[in-house]
């Protein structure tokens, strides 16, 4: 994982300047929830999203240091709705996808060794699982 936020921080040092050319829009939403993006959980509130490059895409807390940069897989195949899409294990959240046509950004996120592991559990123990879809203004 050390080495996957390496190289996030040497590619979003090479697209500092490209990358606020690509990012025509920034996305500004209120979590209620806890969710995990990566490695890192990070605490309900309101977040900023902002494409710095064609994968990597920045997820700030409004008026805090908390933050992540995350590289995205392959565009899903789904259409632009306004929401962002959860993968919720035993009351767990982790962003899966940004479909967002405001934004320009219909990105899916790559599953991390955190939720494979979550997943891994639920399918031992059943609980609390699903999708969760929270709509963007």
């Amino acid at each position: 994982m050390k080495r996957i936020t390496a190289i996030a921080l040497l590619a979003f040092a090479g697209v500092i300047g490209t990358g606020k050319a690509l990012a025509e829009d920034q996305l500004s939403v209120r979590m209620p929830f806890d969710f995990t993006v990566g490695s890192k959980t990070l605490p309900a509130g309101r977040y900023s999203i902002t494409r710095e490059s064609e994968t990597l895409i920045a997820i700030r807390k409004h008026n805090s240091r908390d933050g992540i940069l995350s590289m995205t897989s392959q565009e899903p195949n789904q259409s632009a709705k306004n929401v962002l899409v959860f993968d919720r294990y035993n009351g767990h959240y982790f962003l899966r996808e940004i479909l967002c046509e405001t934004g320009k950004m219909n990105l899916g996120l790559p599953r991390s060794k955190s939720e494979t592991r979550a997943r891994e559990l639920e399918a031992k123990t059943p609980s609390d699982t699903g999708q969760v879809l929270l709509a963007l203004k």
